[in-house]
This record gives structure tokens, sequence and C-alpha cells, in this order.
């Protein structure tokens, strides 16, 4: 799709096609299942493992953007990771433009601002690379993961699930206090038990090999103890 003014031209171009006339196409099989292909960058498709993006308020922030896959991922979130809505990002006089004619200046933001990691519209996600381009993708903001019917999670836990439908996993983001798969175990409000401290550490369905240091230097305490105890009673 072409958009023209007096001067110049620009290409949009559909998913798998890149360069100013949307000429080359993008080459995403070295992408693995689990990976999205957003774009690409001299003529290398760019891998991007799914994206956590979070929704605090009625704003949106990239929590997590991963090239290779982790089953251990930790972040935080601030305003650094804030995706500005493109009314921010823009002038007055771009703002003014339709928006089929505001698409051809999507380069600037990245550009101009170089923390700058991502920020939206009405209809896409854009992703600032490390070169300063910008890459979007269709972003469905009315989505919603909470569970349909929420009979999984116990003591007011929020039910969320990885799709609307036939979902494969199923979170429990509890309220204060309690914790757990299903928010069923509570917390007291002082604890000082190796349970209490370590509760929150232990990482459910990951062997033992891949628990965090504090939880392998817990255990191997625990066998210490026990050891000295046991010396100690013979």
């Amino acid at each position: 799709m072409k958009f023209l003014n007096e001067e110049r031209f620009f290409c949009r171009c559909d998913s798998g096609w890149s360069g100013a006339q949307c000429q080359i196409q993008i080459d995403c099989s070295n992408c693995s299942s689990n990976s999205i292909c957003i774009g690409s960058i001299r003529n290398q498709p760019i891998c991007v493992c799914p994206t956590v993006v979070l929704k605090i308020d009625i704003s949106y922030y990239l929590a997590v953007l991963q090239q290779d896959k982790s089953d251990n991922i930790s972040t935080t979130v601030g305003s650094a990771q804030r995706c500005a809505p493109f009314q921010e990002l823009f002038s007055s006089e771009l703002l003014a433009l339709p928006r089929i004619h505001r698409l051809k200046n999507y380069h600037i933001p990245c550009q101009n601002n170089v923390d700058l990691q991502c920020f939206i519209d009405e209809f896409y996600m854009c992703l600032c690379t490390v070169e300063h381009q910008t890459n979007c993708f269709l972003f469905d903001f009315n989505n919603s993961f909470v569970c349909t019917d929420d009979v999984y999670c116990e003591n007011g836990g929020a039910c969320l699930q990885d799709r609307p439908q036939c979902p494969e996993s199923i979170l429990c983001a509890c309220v204060d206090c309690f914790f757990g798969d299903r928010c069923q175990f509570y917390a007291k409000g002082i604890g000082l038990t190796l349970d209490d401290m370590l509760r929150y550490a232990i990482r459910p369905n990951i062997t033992f090999n891949k628990q965090s240091t504090a939880i392998k230097l817990s255990a191997a305490l625990t066998m210490v103890i026990f050891v000295v105890g046991w010396l100690n009673s013979i």
C-alpha cells in the first residue's frame, strides 16, 4: 500500500515483506515456533520471544522483550518501559494529519528519543530497535486474559488464562497475604520460619537444579542442621 504526496511516497508493507517498496521478502523460517517475526534489519529477520506487556491503569509497559527464550525471567518495570501514546511524541501538525498519512512518520520517535522502547497508537504497538528503527505490529488493546469461569482461584485471587478459548495455562494473581498456585495458602503477617521466608522464592514445576541460589543454600543448610542434630542425638 503506497501513501503519496507531492515529493515522495511511503509503503506500508504487509507481514513478511520489507524495503522501500516492499520488494524484500523476510525469511522468518529461522524464527522458532515460540517466537514472533516482527520485521527485519539489514534483511535479517527480527525474532522476538513472546513479549510481556503490562497494563497499569491506562498505561502500557513493555516488561519483557527477549530474542532468546528463557525459563527464568526477572525484570523491573518503571517509567523507562512505558509505551508512550503517539499523541505525546508527534507535533500538532503531524497529529492533525489523517492516520494513513501519519504512518510514514513513525520512524521519527525512535530516532529522536534514544531511550524510547515502545509507543502505541489506536491499532499498533511499535518497538524501537537498538539501531533506533521502528518495528510495528498489530496489538489488540481490548484483549482480556481474565478467565471466563473464575472457579479455579481461591480466596479472591484473579484468574488469568493465556488465551480466550481452550487455554493451555492458568495463573492466579493472589491478593495480599495469600499465595500458592490457586491462592490456597495464607501467609502470616509476621513469620520467621524458613517456609515464611522462602515461599515466594520457590518456583513450582521446576527441578531443584534450576531453583534459585537461595533455595539451594537453604536446602544445604537444612541438611547440615539435620546431620548435626542427628549426630548430637547419637
